[in-house]
């Protein structure tokens, strides 16, 4: 095993790939070997060549420099990464944490229950933790500053200046050697580590904004707060504050407070008791003027988003993926994650070719009937969705007890009613598998702005519904409304009579957990993951079954976008995954982004098929001109996928 590292110039917006300085390796001798950059790339060359095993912190980083120095020695690294000849501590260390129960809710604590400030390892904790030392970057004078030393010989270099790499590719091989001896889920670290190296390719490409796009929503942003902050004056919710010099419109919160006492009766309260006055109790509130202030609320978060679209609309924004939650599923650091719908956000971005993105159909629901089949070898869910059943149809047909045929073509025919009791039945096909009970699905609905209640009854008088603090004698976090409580106890009770492998499922699941104490193996990849509830059991059995299936079908995109010249999916470039949804920059035309679109499906089908094997898994393409979730597949007068454009 050989640790390297690579010191380079400073990342910068729009270069997650900078110049490299030099380069450092370690076999567990000091000091370490320290290689300015043309004799370090040719080093790593040649180990790559060789097949050794490398170790590195973040190694994909490494790589995505050295490629960017020598992009025709991907094949190299790709075959590494394929032969599992790659160890990053920094992922071992997150699995060892997920065995553990450490990695909870995107908090990682180490094992003496310290918590890790920034929720990601890096090599300095895991110095801590493996070798139990904290002086990994001690010696840091030039952490900074290696473009200082870009053109001076090695031999003219500061003392430190050696030291600082040098520590790095030696402290990385004694964490790896430690990590090799003791660590957990080591088995799930190649496919891991392979799947964090695609998704930092494509954050080194990057997306672009258009920056006309952007200046515009800006002006039409600052407008509308503008307007609504005058209208919110008038009506006595802002008063002027700050000082003489510095003045500035501030909320009356006693008034606003009072107006929700008004509008609610019983309002609805925060954890200490408070009345709440978050956004979503005052867009329900019914009150023009609390509707009003939630509005403005709701642009004050889009205002977080402009700089990052004017860096995108500057010079490409590069994403920060973060390839391990303790589901299995990845995420993004910064907007992408939390990307909003609304606005013309996601529409501010373009492709350099065609967007082409498909993401799976209730992939989570055959992840579920998968586990049904495996753990107990039957499921009337995987019968369904098999059988080519719209499973929310489905369910949504036995709540007014009707035909699945007639719901599904009045669904089809745009029905609200019937709209709105498929919505119901999609809430209860996602939110009950995991054990949830009626008051927490009621709560959790009304924190997306849904009512329960008005899905069924449709009157609009869920606010003035009778509210309950209590419920089965156990407080709750707030007040929720009784007839939505009725109604989800009734939708819960027609889930568990439309599937009912799913009491036995739960029932094996609360053995496994009292049987292994509170850890559970993932099916397929063995990963363990502690520290678990029986709900969180539950979900996570089939949620990271699909997170391991999306996570392959990167790995088979990937080689093919980089690789397979015969690949419609050559010279594209990933630019987004979420654990369903898939995207691509197809710099090409139309009947090329066709070709990527029907191949990219293939491969998400054949990625996730080796975890799901038993079951039907589907996933609808799309070709954009830029990023949009308005965005439907169209197609031609000869039947072909077509571009969604904006104006449209």
């Amino acid at each position: 095993m050989i640790a390297i590292d690579f010191e380079t110039h400073m990342i910068a917006p729009g270069t997650l790939a900078p110049p490299i300085v030099c380069y450092s390796e370690s076999d567990g001798r000091a000091p370490g070997r320290v290689l300015q950059r043309l004799a370090g790339v040719s080093r790593l060359t040649e180990l790559l060549e060789r097949g050794e095993l490398l170790t590195g912190a973040n190694i994909a980083y490494d790589f995505g420099c050295y490629l960017k120095a020598v992009p025709r020695a991907f094949e190299l690294v790709w075959k590494a990464y394929e032969q599992g000849k790659v160890l990053d501590v920094l992922i071992a260390s997150t699995l060892d944490a997920v065995a553990d129960g450490r990695l909870v809710d995107g908090s990682l604590f180490l094992p003496d229950g310290k918590r890790v400030q920034s929720g990601r390892y890096s090599l300095a904790t895991c110095v801590q933790q493996w070798l139990g030392r904290d002086d990994a970057k001690v010696n840091d004078a030039y952490r900074q500053r290696y473009v200082e030393l870009d053109e001076v010989p090695l031999e003219q270099w500061p003392r430190e200046a050696l030291d600082y790499p040098q520590d790095d590719a030696l402290n990385t091989w004694l964490v790896g050697k430690e990590i090799s001896l003791r660590a957990q889920n080591l088995g799930d670290q190649p496919n891991q580590a392979w799947t964090a190296f695609c998704l930092h390719m494509g954050a080194v490409h990057g997306l672009k904004a258009n920056p006309i796009k952007v200046a515009k929503l800006e002006h039409e942003i600052a407008d509308a707060r503008e307007q609504l902050r005058k209208e919110l004056l008038s009506a006595g919710l802002f008063r002027t504050g700050g000082t003489r010099k510095a003045p500035k419109l501030v909320k009356d919160t006693k008034k606003i407070k009072a107006l929700v006492q008004e509008a609610y009766g019983t309002p609805p309260v925060t954890a200490t008791g408070a009345t709440a006055i978050d956004r979503e109790t005052l867009v329900s509130s019914g009150n023009p003027n609390l509707a009003k202030l939630g509005e403005l609320s709701a642009f004050d978060k889009i205002v977080t988003y402009i700089p990052a679209l004017k860096e995108a609309a500057s010079t490409r924004l590069n994403t920060r993926p973060n390839i391990l939650l303790a589901t299995g599923r990845t995420s993004y650091e910064g907007v992408i994650q939390l990307m909003p719908k609304s606005h013309g956000i996601r529409e501010c971005f373009e492709p350099d070719g065609l967007f082409v993105f498909a993401d799976y159909a209730a992939i989570e629901m055959a992840g579920l009937a998968q586990v049904h089949l495996s753990l107990l070898g039957r499921s009337s869910l995987a019968e369904a969705i098999n059988a080519g059943y719209d499973i929310h149809c489905l369910l949504g047909s036995q709540l007014i007890n009707t035909s699945y045929e007639d719901f599904r073509a009045r669904h089809k025919a745009g029905d609200p009613e019937i709209g709105d009791i498929r919505q119901a039945a999609k809430a209860a096909n996602f939110g009950f598998p995991g054990m949830m009970g009626e008051a927490t699905f009621v709560a959790s609905k009304k924190k997306v702005g849904a009512s329960v209640c008005e899905w069924f009854y449709r009157d609009g008088a869920c606010k003035v519904q009778s509210r309950t603090r209590v419920y089965k004698d156990r407080a709750l976090d707030v007040p929720l409304c009784v007839r939505c409580i009725r109604q989800a106890k009734q939708l819960r009770e027609n889930y568990l009579t439309k599937w009912p492998e799913m009491k036995p499922y739960w029932d094996k699941v609360t053995l496994a957990m009292r049987k292994w104490n509170d850890r559970i193996p993932q099916l397929v990849s063995g990963r363990i993951r502690g520290g678990l509830t029986a709900p969180a059991a539950a979900n996570t059995l089939f949620q990271g079954l699909v997170a391991d299936g999306a996570k392959e079908a990167i790995r088979l995109i990937t080689k093919e976008l980089y690789l397979d010249q015969s690949s419609p999916l050559f010279g594209a470039r990933l630019v987004y995954f979420a654990h369903d949804e898939i995207g691509l920059d197809v710099p090409r035309n139309v009947e090329c982004a066709r070709a990527a679109a029907k191949r990219l499906v293939g491969l998400m089908k054949s990625g996730m098929q080796k975890y799901i094997p038993d079951v039907r898994v589907d996933a609808e393409p799309v070709i954009m001109d830029c990023w949009s979730k308005k965005a439907k597949p169209l197609f031609n007068e000869q039947g072909e996928l077509d571009v969604w454009r904006l104006k449209q």
